[in-house]
């Protein structure tokens, strides 16, 4: 019993020595390395399990460790102080497992949902952020759904970079020419699902995916068509010659199961996924992506570790674009995590492109959220610059340009001279009010003064 509670400290303290784990939320659990973890499972503690101790995520460690974890937040932060400060790194972890949040949601509300529950490996889920977590008596923030839930934010807005997805156990992917192909020394995967008969779409998809490669050497852009209708001698295979193209049922992920676009919990397309170089699964999104959104995860991604944790910036819109006015600007900043600084260089030129005024502001920002203020624009403007950056220290930064144009304001003649046509207008409909009224008056007092007409008494 002695060298049982021995070993079991020695093990602790090295894994504490590891990365900081937070005591409340997480609990550490010694498993044998050869379980079995790529697929659902039942849960096994060995503490005494109820609702209120259940994990939501389970962490496995390379060295046969497993971290359990109550809520994301918790692991999400632990896990950033590691990488950031303890040189963690993403290396250490063998796999990551999670429970959906509805899956999660039956088990506090009743006990009996345990023997039923079962985990799945991450990359089959995504992440929202949640709208109201007391709603649901939820002590975070961050939840894992599945792709409906993900697509229509059913709790919440979308995360879509995090390590939380964890590693895949093997990645297969023949293209259209029959290579299978292999991550060489690209440091990240993106691979793109399209559905190649819905042609107008596909082409704007690649379009934008063509404009990433060429910005990018040390990636490699696969597109999967999840129709299977792409060959070799597909326009699209010609036309994107610096892409690789592969039908959905020649990828897959598990054994003995073809597709990979179900396999990650997709539900429509266009859906991306980012995949670095040792299969770790860092970003899954659904929908249509610009090459600009694309090149800023790119960046932070095949910088280090640490780019998880960097904010990017999703969004940059202006309203009220009109010279003497003042601009809303509107900016989104995401799947970031910790404090942050958001930083606007703004530059107003004329028609001439001379200065006419620049400025910077500065927000500290924590965790994804929409930012907002205004800037005066004088008169005579006609171009807003924004170069927005988010930085923080020890993570990757973000940056773009992006300009507007300024609209000419509206010249108010009608302000500054008199209404004549409106008082001709009232003027008339006074005399014609007046003439009517006058001829109503006396043909009602004829009316009443007129003599009554005497009968003729007929002649006998």
């Amino acid at each position: 019993m002695r060298r049982t509670t021995l070993s079991l400290v020695i093990m602790l303290i090295v894994i504490n020595s590891m990365f900081y784990v937070s005591a409340s939320q997480a609990r550490v659990i010694k498993t044998p390395v050869s379980k079995s973890i790529s697929g659902p499972f039942n849960i096994e503690e060995e503490d005494s399990l109820n609702a209120s101790n259940v994990s939501l995520v389970k962490i496995f460690l390379k060295n046969g460790s497993i971290i359990n974890y109550t809520n994301v937040d918790d692991a999400i932060r632990d896990f950033y102080k590691a990488i950031i400060s303890n040189g963690f790194s993403l290396s250490d972890i063998l796999n990551i497992s999670v429970m959906r949040f509805q899956d999660y949601l039956a088990v506090l509300q009743n006990e009996t949902y345990l023997n039923q529950t079962t985990y799945v490996p991450a990359y089959r889920l995504f992440f929202s952020i949640l709208t109201n977590p007391s709603t649901y008596n939820y002590t975070g923030t961050i939840i894992p759904v599945n792709g409906y839930e993900f697509l229509y934010n059913t709790y919440g807005g979308k995360l879509t970079k995090c390590f939380m997805y964890g590693r895949l156990s093997s990645l297969r992917i023949i293209d259209v020419y029959g290579n299978e192909i292999t991550m060489g020394d690209a440091k990240l995967a993106l691979i793109s699902y399209i559905n190649a008969t819905d042609t107008t779409l596909s082409s704007s998809v690649l379009d934008e995916l063509n404009k990433t490669v060429a910005e990018n050497s040390d990636i490699k852009v696969i597109v999967i068509d999840i129709a299977n209708t792409l060959n070799k001698s597909a326009q699209y295979v010609q036309i994107y010659n610096k892409m690789y193209f592969a039908n959905d049922f020649n990828t897959s992920i598990e054994s003995n199961v073809n597709g990979t676009f179900s396999s990650f919990g997709f539900i429509a397309t266009p859906a991306y996924v980012y995949i670095k170089n040792d299969l770790y699964v860092v970003r899954k999104s659904i929908g249509y992506e610009k090459a600009s959104l694309m090149n800023q995860y790119i960046r932070v991604l095949t910088k280090s570790d640490n780019g998880l944790f960097s904010y990017i910036i999703n969004d940059v819109s202006a309203s009220n674009l009109v010279e003497g006015e003042k601009a809303d600007i509107y900016i989104k900043v995401g799947d970031g995590f910790g404090n942050a600084t958001l930083s606007v260089d703004y530059r107003i030129l004329d028609e001439n492109n001379n200065t006419l005024d620049s400025d910077t502001v500065n927000k500290e920002i924590q965790y994804n959220e929409w930012i907002n203020f205004k800037i005066d624009l004088p008169n005579k403007s006609r171009t807003l610059i924004l170069s927005v950056s988010v930085y923080s220290d020890n993570l990757p930064g973000s940056h773009i340009v992006i300009s507007f144009k300024v609209k000419e304001r509206e010249e108010r003649t009608h302000e500054e001279r008199f209404p004549w046509d409106l008082v001709t207008g009232i003027v008339l409909l006074l005399i014609l009010i007046i003439v009517i009224g006058s001829y109503a008056y006396r043909y009602t007092v004829k009316e009443k003064y007129r003599k009554p007409r005497k009968r003729r008494r007929a002649k006998r």
